[in-house]
């Protein structure tokens, strides 16, 4: 193949540039050309089978005028009518037939959008409705009629010409970003907004209705979707208790009596959690995080997405820089659970547990006999104590310090040790026994306060 460069009238470049390349990349497949500066210039490059010549340049340039001529119609007479008044077309065109119309989608996104406010506050709330009841207005422009590709930029493009607030112009772009695997996310935090509360919708949409991706199809891109939510709140830093969102944007969700649904919330959200857990081993993986190391986190089951990110962060650092450390944890978190499921196989720790008072009494000092026992309850409680006031809080994960506390918990090896070393754990009188077992109890209950040991390969 050979290059020919040739050229159209400049004043075509008064329509918006996504609309000139568009047309010359998706439809003619021509080479755009621009300036230094980026700047769309009134060229464009061919790739010719044959010799270039006159006649082919005149015959290409003839072909792209037409369709530069009709790009520029279409945008100019969808100018003529508010964005607003595109999106009110939106109640005649079908979401799904059990989800009703894309009007009725926007809806649902706009309440995601509040309930996500609640939770990430990173933009002021009203324009970030504005955002969402305007991102599917372009759907129904002759533009995007002609040019499904430029969905989204044409909603920017006309917002800003029409006087909307700059930062829902983007947001409109932005909220169908990542438009690929790898792609950009969005930058402005309305965009990162408007995008979550779309992707939340279209995933409880599509379980809901049973479109559920398989090892061979997914029609619906519901995988990059997951992907890209999981990306923007891990590149964001934002806290986002994922399983608490999607049962409460699910509950917004069946509030519509037009909606036809045949499977409850339950049903729905049974298999969402583990398609979730399963992305974010992907994401976590390709971070460079081992695989026992994921696992040791994400065992127990979907929490919140940057704050799991957090912690496989702090263990796969914790084991690079202080291995001897880690080594010392696994050996008394094994020690420990060993003789405990030895007396009681079926014994679980406390998060597992329902209740803790019905499931084992508490440590009793009084019942202590050897100066071992009482150095390991001081030095658990003391321990104990930064976890659950400062490290552990579970009402504020960003103040949460894993690095700290995985040295807090090394600081167990010695004592705990030393019980094992100079103390008979399964003594003969059954209130001691039970006491100790309790003991040991309680320090295996902190280690699972902080990830599943039991999952990483030893040091």
């Amino acid at each position: 193949p050979q290059l020919t460069v040739a050229t159209f009238d400049p004043t075509f470049l008064k329509a918006p540039k996504e609309v000139l390349i568009s047309e010359m990349v998706e439809h003619q497949k021509y080479f755009p050309m621009a300036d230094k500066s980026g700047d769309l210039l009134p060229k464009f490059v061919i790739a010719c089978n044959n010799t270039p010549s006159d006649q082919i340049r005149h015959g290409n340039q003839k072909a792209l005028a037409s369709r530069l001529a009709d790009g520029r119609y279409l945008y100019e007479e969808d100018l003529k009518t508010p964005l607003e008044k595109w999106g009110e077309k939106l109640k005649t065109v079908t979401f799904q037939k059990e989800l009703g119309s894309i009007a009725q989608k926007v809806e649902r996104i706009t309440a995601n959008v509040e309930l996500l406010h609640t939770h990430l506050p990173i933009c002021d709330l009203e324009q970030a409705k504005r955002a969402a009841l305007l991102c599917k207005a372009d759907l129904t422009t002759g533009l995007v009629g002609e040019f499904p590709e430029l969905q989204g930029s044409a909603g920017r493009i006309y917002a800003l010409k029409q006087g909307e607030d700059p930062e829902i112009a983007q947001a409109i772009d932005e909220h169908w970003m990542p438009r690929g695997e790898k792609a950009p996310l969005p930058r402005s935090p309305i965009g990162v907004l408007l995008s979550i509360a779309d992707k939340i919708d279209n995933l409880l949409s599509c379980f809901a209705i049973e479109l559920i991706p398989t090892s061979s199809s997914d029609p619906y891109a519901l995988r990059r979707q997951a992907l890209g939510l999981i990306r923007m709140v891990i590149e964001g830093h934002h806290f986002l208790p994922l399983p608490t969102l999607l049962s409460a944007a699910y509950d917004r969700f069946i509030q519509n009596p037009s909606l036809h649904l045949k499977l409850n919330k339950e049903t729905v959200l049974e298999p969402l959690f583990p398609f979730f857990t399963s992305r974010l081993r992907t994401v976590f993986h390709e971070s460079g995080f081992e695989k026992d190391e994921i696992e040791a986190v994400l065992s127990r089951g979907l929490q919140d997405i940057y704050d799991s990110y957090r912690l496989v962060d702090a263990i796969h650092t914790f084991r690079n820089e202080s291995r001897d450390k880690l080594s010392d944890i696994l050996e008394f978190y094994t020690r420990t659970k060993k003789i405990l499921l030895s007396q009681d196989p079926t014994l679980k720790p406390s998060w597992q547990r329902q209740t803790r008072a019905s499931d084992h009494t508490t440590v009793n000092p009084d019942l202590f006999t050897d100066e071992n026992e009482k150095y390991l309850f001081q030095k658990l409680e003391e321990v104990k104590k930064t976890f659950h006031e400062s490290i552990l809080d579970r009402r504020a994960p960003q103040k949460r310090d894993y690095p700290k506390a995985f040295a807090l918990l090394a600081e167990l090896k010695d004592p705990v040790s030393a019980l094992f070393n100079n103390v008979m754990i399964l003594d003969k009188n059954p209130e001691i026994k039970t006491n100790r077992l309790t003991l040991l109890q309680e320090v295996w209950d902190l280690a699972e306060e902080l990830l599943d040991f039991s999952k990483l390969q030893g040091e």
